[in-house]
C-alpha cells in the first residue's frame, strides 16, 4: 500500500462554464520519494497541491476521484479528523513565507502557537522545540524574538521550512518555496531541504516550474499542461528521453551550463479550460500535432518501465526529440515543421 494514492483526482473553479483546472490527475507515492510536478503558469500544479489537503479556496471545487493517504479517503474525512491530519501527517511549504507569517506576532509565539495547536506538549516544550528546529535549518534560536519583517527573504523560508517540520511529517508538499529568492539562497535552501530528508525520511510534492530544480530534488516527475500529466516518470528518463513534445519544449526553453544551447521558447498560449479543447490540449502549440491530435484525446500509455506519456506518437519520440532542437521546428510557418507532419498526417503515426 502507498503512503498516497492519488486517483482520477478532478477540480473545478466556479464559472459558465466552470474552469477544469485538474482533470483526471493520478499518481502514487511511497515514503521517501519525491514527486515533482512542472509545468507553466496556469497548468494547476497549486491546485493540485492544495486538494491535498482539501486547502481550495471557495470557488474551487473537488468534482471527483479519490485522495488515500496511508490507506484512508482524505476526501470522506471530517474537517475534524482532517485537521488531525494537516501538519502532523502532511504538511505545506507554500509560495509565500511572507503571506505565511503574522507581520504582528513574534516569531516564538506564531511557532509555539502552531505546535500547540496540533500537539498537547506545554509552552515550555513547544519553545524548546522551536528553537531545535531553527537550528536544524541554520538560524539562530535568538532570532525566534523577532518580527518577521526583521529577519531576509531566505531566512523567513527557511523558518516556514522548519514550521513544517514541528511535528515530523511524513509527507512535506512544498509549493514553489525558493520562487522569490535569488539563485544563491535557492541553492542553499534547496541543499538542506535534501539533507533534512535524509534526516528526517519524510516524502514530498514538490510544485515548481523550474526543471532544474525539479532535476536536482525529486527522483519522479510529473509534467503538467492544461489540467492534465503529459508524461510521469523517474526523471531521468523522462529528462533525458522524453516522449511528449511539451516535455521537450520545456527542456529546449531550460538553460543548462553543462551542455550549452540556444533556447527555445515554445509559441503560443496554453488553452482556456472552460471549457477545454477537444483531442490533446497541447495540440495547438505542438509542432509535430496530425487531426487526430485535435480531434482524439491521447490516453497516458506506458512508454517503458514506469514512464508513460500522453502523446499519440510515442513510438516517433526520438524522431520528435532530434527535430525539437532545431528552433525552426516550432515555428508554424518553417518548412521542418510541414515535412515532419506530412507522413504523420492522419490517424496512424505511420501515414
Amino acid at each position: 500500500m502507498s503512503l498516497l494514492e492519488v486517483n482520477d483526482l478532478k477540480v473545478t473553479y466556479a464559472g459558465s462554464p466552470p474552469v477544469q483546472a485538474v482533470d483526471g490527475v493520478s499518481f502514487k507515492l511511497d515514503i521517501g520519494q519525491n514527486l515533482g510536478i512542472v509545468g507553466e503558469s496556469g497548468c494547476g500544479k497549486t491546485t493540485v497541491a492544495k486538494t491535498l489537503m482539501k486547502l481550495l479556496p471557495r470557488p474551487a471545487r473537488i468534482a471527483g476521484g479519490s485522495i488515500r493517504w496511508d490507506g484512508t479517503e482524505l476526501l470522506d474525512l471530517s474537517p475534524e479528523a482532517l485537521n488531525a491530519v494537516r501538519w502532523k501527517d502532511i504538511a505545506l511549504v507554500p509560495q509565500s513565507a511572507m503571506n505565511s507569517l503574522d507581520p504582528v506576532y513574534r516569531l516564538r509565539d506564531q511557532i509555539v502557537e502552531a505546535i500547540q495547536a496540533h500537539d498537547p506538549m506545554s509552552k515550555k516544550e513547544a519553545e524548546t522545540r522551536a528553537e531545535s528546529l531553527c537550528q536544524l535549518v541554520g538560524i539562530a534560536p535568538q532570532r525566534l524574538n523577532d518580527y518577521p519583517h526583521q529577519l531576509s527573504g531566505g531566512m523567513k523560508q527557511r523558518l516556514v521550512i522548519a514550521m513544517a517540520l514541528a511535528l515530523n511529517p511524513r509527507l512535506i508538499i512544498a509549493d514553489e518555496p525558493t520562487t522569490a529568492l535569488d539563485v544563491i539562497v535557492q541553492d542553499r535552501i534547496l541543499k538542506q531541504i535534501i539533507e533534512l530528508q535524509k534526516q528526517f525520511g519524510f516524502a514530498m510534492v514538490y510544485i515548481s516550474h523550474d526543471i532544474g530544480v525539479i532535476a536536482e530534488t525529486c527522483d519522479l516527475v510529473a509534467v503538467m499542461y492544461a489540467g492534465k500529466f503529459a508524461e510521469f516518470g523517474p526523471i531521468g528518463d523522462v529528462l533525458k528521453r522524453p516522449a511528449h513534445p511539451y516535455t521537450m519544449g520545456l527542456k529546449n526553453a531550460f538553460p543548462d551550463i553543462r551542455h550549452p544551447h540556444r533556447l527555445i521558447s515554445i509559441p503560443g498560449h496554453p488553452p482556456k479550460l472552460a471549457p477545454p479543447p477537444t483531442g490533446c490540449r497541447f495540440a495547438s502549440r505542438c509542432p509535430f500535432a496530425t487531426e487526430r491530435c485535435t480531434s482524439e484525446e491521447p490516453p497516458l500509455v506506458q512508454v517503458r518501465p514506469g514512464h508513460y506519456a500522453a502523446c499519440h506518437y510515442v513510438d516517433k519520440a526520438e524522431e520528435m526529440l532530434n527535430l525539437a532542437g532545431n528552433e525552426a521546428t516550432w515555428n508554424p510557418e518553417s518548412a521542418t515543421r510541414d515535412t515532419f507532419a506530412s507522413p504523420m498526417n492522419g490517424t496512424s503515426p505511420h501515414g
